[in-house]
């Protein structure tokens, strides 16, 4: 090794320890707890994809990707940079909407068959207002602490 590589390796190191790393943005989690008996995707609607965006509550174009989340199990489905604050001024509402599947459905089903029939388990809508008050944290099915939320079909107790 040239004297050359072992002064600008030495030069990387110190530059790197004396100023430290860049800060890393915040990153935001939004969480559902499976309370059910089979495996979810839940998939955020609109916001990553190209659409549809709430108020429009159709199906995206596109088969959702995404986690599956056995029973009984508390996982993020969705994560990004930033804040809860600034994924609703992203939004042209104050709403995110997100789809829960049942993964045996999205196994059997062609998308385009689950699209025409809305074949979904759930839809939240919801306000950064409703995720604070779940702690960030949404549940399917849903709790009676979301009973006063938007959702699709209507909470039942």
């Amino acid at each position: 090794m040239n004297i050359k590589k072992i002064l600008s390796i030495g030069l990387l190191f110190a530059s790197i320890v004396l100023c430290g790393c860049p800060k890393k943005l915040g990153r935001l989690s939004l969480y559902i707890q499976n309370n059910s008996n089979h495996h979810i995707k839940p998939v955020l609607n609109g916001y990553y994809q190209t659409g549809p965006f709430y108020p429009d509550t159709s199906l995206s174009n596109k088969k959702p990707e995404g986690v599956n989340i056995p029973p009984d199990i508390k996982e993020a489905f969705e994560e990004a940079r930033g804040s809860y604050s600034s994924l609703y001024n992203d939004l042209s509402s104050d709403t995110i909407s997100f789809v829960i599947y049942d993964t045996d459905t999205l196994a059997k089903y062609s998308w385009e068959i689950i699209r025409q029939q809305y074949n979904i388990l759930q839809r939240y809508d919801l306000s950064l207002q409703d995720l604070q008050k779940l702690n960030y944290t949404s549940y399917y099915p849903a709790t009676p602490a979301m009973k006063d939320m938007k959702m699709w079909p209507k909470y039942k107790p």
